[in-house]
């Protein structure tokens, strides 16, 4: 087969690249895993609608029988548009690469440049998991910022909320830890505005985490822990204390620039309600493509493309429209 059948073969559209792209292994972090933001939603447009009522719960009077009932008010609907980042990267497979090579066992030329581009697809996912998920991070944060610092979605101020702070001042011997984990909660289950959580979680950098399993009010029920765990020589990944799971998280990417990005901010810990239904979504926008502008969107995007001289070899084009977000960021605490 010709190289240029090969690469003009149905194999390399921008729908089976896509899918393909899709479905590499994933590699999710920490909070991928923990599926807080859900499996997403595509949309349509580059721009996602957010519809939102802020109603509060008010007591029934009791009244005589026959008169007037109190009629009941209901807080307007409100529409946030938030547009949708776009997060592309390039892969190229020059010529080269395809000349005189085979895959091991095979006299198929086909075979061996599928591999080549699986090959730059999963580098590719890779990547893209890792951005996802400093996106989640960020998201944790309240503020949504891309790699490069620039902020992408300020919910607090999108949806008119300001960041509650807990100090636990875990330098004092003396400070209350376990009334500040019912403070945490108190304020995550007060302003939860009707929807439902199954408990409480805290991503914790390493240097908050270190100081909170060594604090005098918490190291008891820390070796009681780890006594009851034997197997578990190492809980960062999981201690239980006051009805609130503490997980260390010490992820750290570098940037397109080559300064590490922390996932989680240092000497802090972002605590968050659990198994809630309303309160996380992410949205995925369709690529900016002929063909596929005004489809439902999809996590990931991939076409191939020619190099300015097509002898040179193709270019893998890829992106992701995504945007994650907390829509009631009054239930995202920060623990100092």
């Amino acid at each position: 087969m010709l190289m240029q059948d090969v690469w003009n073969s149905d194999a390399f559209s921008v729908v089976e690249m896509t899918h393909a792209l899709n479905q590499q292994p994933p590699v999710p972090g920490r909070i991928g895993q923990l599926k807080v933001f859900g499996p997403g939603r595509g949309i349509t447009t580059a721009t996602a609608v957010v519809e939102y009522q802020r109603n509060k719960l008010v007591l029934i009077d009791s009244k005589p029988r026959g008169t007037p009932a109190v009629q009941l008010e209901t807080a307007p609907r409100k529409k946030v548009p938030i547009l949708v980042p776009h997060f592309p990267k390039e892969a190229t497979i020059l010529a080269d690469e395809t000349t005189g090579v085979l895959a091991f066992g095979s006299t198929n030329q086909f075979v061996t440049v599928m591999d080549l581009v699986d090959q730059r697809l999963a580098l590719l996912r890779a990547q893209f998991d890792a951005t996802w998920e400093f996106l989640y991070a960020r998201a944790l944060h309240g503020i949504v910022i891309d790699p490069l610092g620039e902020v992408l979605l300020d919910c607090f101020q999108t949806f008119g909320f300001t960041e509650e702070t807990v100090n636990f001042d875990l330098t004092n011997a003396n400070s209350d830890v376990p009334g500040h984990c019912r403070a945490v909660k108190r304020l995550i289950e007060k302003n939860l505005q009707g929807d439902v959580s199954t408990g409480v979680r805290a991503l914790c950098s390493p240097e908050w985490f270190d100081q909170f399993i060594s604090h005098p009010k918490v190291v008891k029920a820390y070796e009681t822990w780890v006594g009851l765990h034997p197997v578990r020589d190492d809980v960062r990944s999981g201690f239980t204390f006051q009805g609130i799971t503490f997980e260390e998280y010490s992820a750290e990417v570098s940037n397109s620039k080559g300064v590490p990005q922390r996932y989680i901010d240092e000497e802090t810990a972002r605590f968050y309600p659990e198994g809630t239904r309303q309160t996380f979504d992410k949205v995925f926008a369709p690529a900016p493509w002929e063909g596929v502008t005004n489809t439902i969107g999809l996590p990931l995007y991939a076409a191939l493309e020619s190099l300015s001289d097509p002898k040179l070899g193709r270019r893998i084009d890829a992106q992701s429209n995504i945007i994650p977000m907390c829509l009631n960021p009054k239930v995202l605490v920060k623990g100092i």
